[in-house]
């Protein structure tokens, strides 16, 4: 049996929304599923049971997954493999609605789902939000430029939203120095040109950032 695979988006539109119940299994090592998981307000069952339990005692880790057969069960790994191999377990133990996270947990980290917060005339202001890592950037849109505020590195996403809505990334804005994340506003700029406007003496001393790179002190910033 081919099992399937769900992507990042399925799964924040499944924990944010409700009418999808479904248990949510993270075959991750204790370690990596204490530093980082899955949540949603509407996320109703999690489990961790380590892929190498399964592969180690596989009828006790069958049991620790204390679901129905006939209710649905979502896989999240590292990568996908081993999702995969527990999901064919499952299967042959019964269970019939059994589905992987397609490329694994890093998909989930870097996902960005849109949402059109304010529109007026010619000019749209899009939230980006990332759940993987509670934290939000934007795209301002007008006419066929757009511009983007404090962008991660899934510099992609940025580039096909905006053809998808007919613009070019002309600016990206980098409001503050991040903890969280590294910024995609050196990729973006690298790959359309775009010019990145920041506070200079917040990014002087980094790398990332410096006046051979387009990027120049923003005029709001004192």
């Amino acid at each position: 049996m081919e099992i399937e695979a769900y992507k990042a988006e399925d799964l924040f539109e499944w924990v944010t929304q409700q009418g999808h119940d479904f248990t949510l299994l993270d075959v991750r090592n204790d370690e990596e599923f204490g530093r980082f998981k899955v949540e949603g307000p509407r996320l109703s069952k999690m489990i961790n049971v380590p892929y190498v339990e399964f592969i180690e005692k596989e009828e006790e880790s069958v049991a620790k997954v204390e679901t129905p057969k006939d209710e649905k069960i979502r896989i999240v790994c590292a990568k996908e493999g081993s999702a995969k191999y527990v999901a064919e377990i499952l299967v042959n133990n019964g269970w019939a609605d059994v589905k992987i996270l397609k490329g694994g947990i890093k998909t989930w980290g870097n996902m960005l789902a849109p949402k059109l917060v304010a529109s007026d005339n010619d000019y749209k202001l899009y939230q980006f939000i990332r759940p993987g890592k509670a934290s939000c950037s934007y795209g301002l849109l007008y006419e066929d430029e757009m511009a983007v505020f404090d962008p991660s590195r899934n510099a992609n996403f940025y580039q096909n939203f905006g053809k998808e809505n007919g613009c070019k990334i002309v600016r990206t804005f980098e409001t503050h120095l991040q903890a969280d994340y590294i910024s995609g506003s050196k990729q973006l700029s690298s790959d359309t040109g775009a010019e990145i406007i920041g506070n200079e003496n917040d990014f002087k001393a980094a790398p990332t950032f410096n006046s051979t790179e387009k990027t120049v002190k923003c005029p709001y910033c004192f």
